[in-house]
C-alpha cells in the first residue's frame, strides 16, 4: 500500500508520494522507540527516588527502507533492561530498595514540586507537544486505529517507567546494603542516579566489559550524548527539557486544538478514519481539563521556581543561569512571537487579523468521502490510496 498526499486547485489535483510503513509492526516499534527513551528508565527512577516512591510521583519520515532499523533500536534497550532488572534482584538488599521504591512517603503528596514534576515527567516521556508522534503516525494508513494505538503505546510507556524504577532501586538496595547506611543516603538524587545505578549491577556482571559496551549502546540508541558532562546534562533537562518549557508549548497547543480546530471536528475525524466512537470524556479533556491543568502547571512552575543545583549542594554560577533561562526562552518565546508577527504583518483591521488567525483551515480535516472524490478525481483506485 503507497501514501499519497492529494491536493486539489480548481479542476486540477497533485498527488506527491510519501513514505510508508512496511507493517503495523514497524510503525509500534518505531513510536515505542520514540516515546520509550531516557523518560522511562533514566527521568522516572531519579524522581521516583528523589519525591519518595513510585505514589508519590503519579503519572507515570520513514521509507519502507529505512525502517528495518527500528527491530534493533526499539527492542534492544528493552533486552538490556531485562537483563539488569534480573542481575538486580539477584543482588543481597534488593528487596530493602524496592521496598523503598514501592512505598512511599506520604508527607511528599503536600509538596507542589512533586505534583509539577510528575506532570512534566508526563510530558517529557510520553513525548507530548512535540510533534514527533504525529509526524510518525501520518505515515499510516488513513483508517488505522489510533485509537488503540494511543492506549496501547501508553500502557507500554507507563509499564517501563515502573519496570526500569525496579532495576535501579534493587541496585540501589544492593549499595546501602554493602555500605551499611538508609537507602535515601546511598546516592544524591539527580539524573546521574540512573548512572550510578545501572553501571553497578554491569560490574558486577559476568564479562563486565562486554556488558558495559552492550550498555552504552542502549544509551546511544535511548537519544543520549553525554558530552559535556552531568552539569551541562543537568541544565538541559531543568531549563530546556522539562517542567515550563513544555508546560507552556501544551497550552497553545491545546487552545488551538480544542477550541480553534474544534473538539467536534476532531471527534468526527477519529469516528470516520477509525470506526470507534471516542469516549465523550475526551471532549471535555480536549476543550478544559488539558489547558486548564497545562496553564496550572505551567503557572505553578514559575511560582514556585527554585534554582538548579547539582546533587542537593552544588550551586551552578550566575552566568549558568543565565544560559538556562535562554534555553528555556527560545522555546516558549517562539510560539507568540511568531503569532504577534502574524498578526502584524495580515491584511485588513487588527480585529480582522485577529479573527482570521483565530479560524483553522477548514480543508485540512478532509474526512474518507472527501478522499474518495480527491481519488476519483486523480483516477485511482480508492483501495489502493490513502490520504494524510
Amino acid at each position: 500500500m503507497s501514501n499519497k498526499k492529494y491536493a486539489a486547485k480548481g479542476k486540477e489535483a497533485k498527488v506527491e508520494e510519501r513514505g510508508h510503513w512496511g507493517n503495523k509492526l514497524e510503525f509500534l516499534l518505531a513510536v515505542a522507540g520514540n516515546v520509550v527513551g531516557l523518560g522511562n528508565v533514566w527521568r522516572f527512577p531519579y524522581l521516583c527516588y528523589k519525591n519518595g516512591g513510585v505514589p508519590s510521583s503519579p503519572g507515570p519520515p520513514a521509507t519502507t527502507t529505512g525502517t528495518q532499523v527500528v527491530y534493533f533500536t526499539a527492542t534492544f534497550p528493552y533486552v538490556m533492561l531485562l537483563i539488569l532488572l534480573i542481575r538486580g534482584l539477584s543482588l543481597p538488599g534488593a528487596l530493602q530498595g524496592v521496598l523503598f521504591y514501592l512505598l512511599p512517603d506520604p508527607s511528599q503528596l503536600a509538596n507542589p514540586h512533586v505534583w509539577m514534576e510528575a506532570g512534566a515527567q508526563i510530558f517529557f516521556s510520553y513525548s507530548v507537544g512535540v510533534g514527533s508522534l504525529t509526524v510518525l503516525g501520518s505515515y499510516n494508513p488513513y483508517n488505522n486505529n489510533c485509537y488503540k494505538d494511543c492506549l496501547w503505546l501508553c500502557l507500554l510507556n507507563s509499564s517501563t517507567s515502573v519496570v526500569a524504577g525496579f532495576a535501579v532501586f534493587s541496585v540501589l538496595g544492593f549499595m546501602a546494603h554493602e555500605q551499611g547506611i538508609p537507602i535515601a543516603e546511598v546516592a544524591e538524587s539527580g539524573p546521574g542516579l540512573a548512572f550510578i545505578a545501572y553501571p553497578q549491577a554491569v560490574a558486577m556482571m559476568p564479562l563486565p566489559q562486554l556488558w558495559s559496551i552492550c550498555f552504552f549502546i542502549m544509551l546511544i540508541l535511548l537519544g543520549l550524548d553525554t558530552q559535556g558532562g552531568m552539569y551541562v546534562f543537568q541544565m538541559f533537562d531543568y531549563y530546556a527539557c522539562n517542567g515550563a518549557c513544555i508546560l507552556f508549548l501544551c497550552v497553545f497547543e491545546a487552545l488551538a486544538l480544542g477550541w480553534l480546530f474544534g473538539t467536534e471536528r476532531l471527534y468526527d475525524i477519529i469516528k470516520d478514519m477509525t470506526g470507534v466512537t471516542a469516549n465523550p470524556f475526551f471532549k471535555v479533556c480536549w476543550r478544559y481539563l488539558t489547558p486548564l491543568v497545562s496553564l496550572g502547571s505551567f503557572i505553578s512552575s514559575l511560582v514556585w521556581y527554585q534554582p538548579l543545583t547539582f546533587n542537593r549542594w552544588y550551586v551552578y554560577p550566575t552566568w549558568a543561569y543565565v544560559v538556562g533561562w535562554v534555553l528555556a526562552l527560545s522555546s516558549i518565546l517562539t510560539v507568540p512571537g511568531w503569532a504577534l508577527y502574524k498578526l502584524a504583518t495580515g491584511n485588513g483591521s487588527l480585529s480582522q487579523r485577529f479573527h482570521h488567525l483565530c479560524q483553522s483551515d477548514p480543508g485540512c480535516s478532509l474526512t474518507l468521502k472527501r478522499e474518495t472524490e480527491l481519488q476519483k478525481i486523480c483516477g485511482d483506485d480508492p483501495h489502493q490510496s490513502t490520504i494524510t
